[in-house]
């Protein structure tokens, strides 16, 4: 998946963390490091980061 085409974009993500929970989050992609995504987290409030292989879906959001 390049990542790399979504900086400074927003971005619904569905995603599953370390304990196998999914959740759909909005973010804006910041940076991309390796397999590394740093992301503003609309809902959280807050920069987080996100696995790219625990990146289930990814939708572009329109502007």
């Amino acid at each position: 998946m390049r990542m790399d085409r979504y900086i400074g974009r927003s971005v619904e993500l569905i995603y599953m963390d370390r304990m196998h929970r999914c959740s759909k989050r909005i973010v804006t992609v910041h940076r991309v490091k390796g397999s590394l995504v740093l992301a503003y987290d609309q809902e959280k409030r807050g920069y987080r980061t996100f696995h790219m292989d625990q990146i289930l879906a990814l939708f572009p959001l329109s502007a």
